[in-house]
């Protein structure tokens, strides 16, 4: 049986891979298709995303982030599992919600919700009712006394809350797949990929180990 043909390919020592570890992540964004994959994600929750930031991955205080703002507050609620018509209908005709980042670190306790989310203090909000009863309706309304008292069921730490814990897991999945592509890319199997692209490195180290 005819031997198979010796391999060409110049060795990579593991000490070449090490000094090109960090070569796909330092000269172009690395980050893109996540980032896009974000914003994609969260365009079909109800939120457009302004900024994505995030630092890591080796310190306590490493985590990933975002802003932006409500756009669909139907679809948002849904996602944020708050699926309750009276509140959807409230929130589409009068809610603003904007997220912002604040502080020196990047994760998803450094950001904070800004806007307006009104809701009625008690199960017949006189106050509440001559502004935002829907349209057609009266104040002293029948229909309009039982949609308060439904939208009365939820409080406006308790919606803040579930908007937060949303954008909150969504900041840690960010972070956990930023961590993954960055792993991917610096990773023995695709530092060698580089390598292999541009093989004048390689010479170089074979040159630099001939002369020494």
């Amino acid at each position: 049986m005819p031997n198979a043909p010796a391999s060409t390919e110049a060795p990579i020592t593991q000490a070449l891979l090490d000094k090109h570890r960090y070569a796909n992540v330092e000269h172009f964004n690395w980050w893109d298709h996540v980032e896009d994959c974000l914003i994609d994600e969260m365009r079909r929750k109800g939120f457009t995303v302004n900024e994505m930031y995030f630092s890591g991955f080796s310190s306590q205080g490493d985590g990933a982030c975002f802003t932006g703002y409500v756009s669909n507050w139907t679809r948002f609620l849904v996602a944020c599992g708050l699926k309750n018509r009276a509140l959807v209908d409230l929130a589409n005709r009068c809610w603003q919600l904007t997220v912002h980042h604040s502080g020196p670190y990047y994760h998803s306790h450094s950001i904070g919700l800004e806007g307006d989310t009104p809701l009625p203090e008690e199960p017949i909000d006189e106050e509440f009712l001559c502004y935002h009863v829907p349209s057609g309706w009266a104040a002293d309304d029948i229909r309009a006394h039982a949609w308060c008292i439904e939208l009365n069921q939820f409080s406006a730490a308790q919606v803040e809350l579930a908007m937060l814990e949303f954008l909150r897991g969504r900041m840690g999945k960010l972070y956990r797949n930023l961590e993954e592509e960055y792993t991917y890319l610096t990773s023995d199997e695709l530092v060698e990929e580089y390598l292999r692209d541009n093989p004048h490195l390689i010479e170089e180290e074979e040159d630099t180990l001939t002369t020494c």
